[in-house]
């Protein structure tokens, strides 16, 4: 299927068409790649509305655009993004400046960034584990795209191995210990019972002793 675009000029004389020009162009590709533009760009939004992953656009100083992922994940509202609220430092809690300015780094140069992960505050001053990757989207790094992944249910299922593995540890060792007592326990009562079986035992102080 292909698109041409047509023009037509004519000059009319007392009502009647006397001469005409006509043109033709054909726009197939630039029909084809607007249809690739608006594709891609139906992708993204789709991604973008998907709430599967936080994803925001950024200045160089504040987000500029955001997701409802990533804002529930923050706990800001979408009038505090327009506010200009969501800034870095006010978003990134103390003693993680070294691994993004590896990343800013990271980005400047090669364009994107290895994804690493790191922690955002809230809203309401408590913390979010997230993985964090992101690239730039012009030359410098004044207009940016990041992404940002939930942790919190990774780090929860951690715990939890964690946990199980100190149980089970603890098992063991019980386990081991309770083992060990058995077979010397197991010598004791044995002693202990061969000398009550003897006869004249029962007339002896120790008797009650040894039961």
């Amino acid at each position: 299927e292909r698109y041409f675009l047509n023009n037509l000029i004519g000059i009319v004389v007392e009502g009647q068409l006397r001469r005409a020009w006509g043109s033709q162009r054909d726009i197939t590709g630039s029909r084809q790649a607007e249809a690739a533009i608006h594709a891609s760009e139906a992708r993204f939004r789709s991604v973008f509305e998907s709430g599967m992953i936080g994803i925001a656009f950024w200045n160089g100083f504040v987000m500029t655009n955001a997701n409802d992922a990533l804002l529930r994940m923050l706990g800001y509202t979408r009038q505090d993004l327009e506010d200009g609220l969501l800034r870095h430092g006010r978003l990134t809690p103390p003693g993680f400046a070294e691994a993004d300015g590896r990343a800013t780094e990271e980005t400047r140069v090669h364009g994107s960034c290895t994804p690493y992960e790191k922690e955002f505050l809230r809203k309401d001053g408590s913390r979010v584990a997230v993985l964090v990757g992101g690239a730039r989207l012009g030359e410098d790094m004044t207009d940016a795209v990041f992404f940002v992944l939930d942790l919190t249910e990774r780090r929860r299922a951690e715990e939890r191995l964690r946990q199980a593995e100190r149980i089970e540890a603890i098992g063991q060792l019980a386990g081991g210990m309770a083992h060990e007592a058995n077979n010397q326990m197991s010598v004791v009562l044995g002693a202990a019972g061969f000398v009550l079986a003897r006869d004249d035992q029962h007339r002896q102080p120790v008797h009650g002793r040894l039961e």
